[in-house]
């Protein structure tokens, strides 16, 4: 069975490595990190329709 690799850097990760384990499924802290900023910059999307956001936080929806 192959070893699982980072989804950042694709370098085999070591299940018995217990400094790893942390970090999982990344190989480190780097990796994890690289991958949250990924998200955080809109480089990764989830698929589906385009979302209005223009009254987002305005106020205006409310019922009073």
């Amino acid at each position: 069975m192959k070893p699982p690799r980072c989804p950042v850097c694709h370098n085999p990760i070591r299940l018995d490595d217990d400094a790893v384990k942390q970090w999982r499924p990344f190989c480190s802290e780097r990796c994890q990190q690289l991958d949250l900023a990924r998200w955080l910059d809109g480089d990764y999307a989830i698929p589906g329709p385009p979302v209005d956001l223009g009254n987002e936080g305005s106020g205006s929806d409310r019922e009073d």
